[in-house]
């Protein structure tokens, strides 16, 4: 019955002419690259959106690096002034000075005189 059934679906097709054969196969192909050109289209828009993206990001941390680096030049700013503060205290502990009571300014026409007594 296989047989008789398989002789009969061939009976019924017609063969198809080599120009028919051409024409579907250029269907498909059009088909193909179509699909082709749209995938590729949506992959560049995509890749295109990611890199926009990244460079928004990117801008955004440089800024974020400008901020900390003009940050951390007043911490070294500081830090320099607090030891400078600190090494004065030490010196000026190892010298020897006197604390005056009673100071007296004298006047002259250029400029101003402490004595100590």
């Amino acid at each position: 019955m296989s047989k008789v059934f398989i002789v009969k679906i061939r009976r019924g097709m017609k063969r198809k002419t080599v120009s028919q054969r051409i024409k579907e196969s250029e269907k498909i192909i059009g088909i193909f690259c179509s699909v082709s050109i749209v995938v590729m289209s949506l992959l560049y828009i995509f890749q295109m959106s990611t890199i926009a993206t990244n460079g928004y990001e990117i801008e955004k941390y440089e800024q974020n690096l400008e901020n900390l680096k003009k940050e951390n030049q007043k911490i070294i700013i500081e830090l320099a002034d607090l030891k400078a503060m600190r090494n004065l205290d030490s010196e000026s502990s190892g010298l020897i000075a006197v604390e005056y009571n009673n100071v007296t300014y004298i006047t002259s026409k250029s400029s101003a005189v402490a004595i100590g007594r």
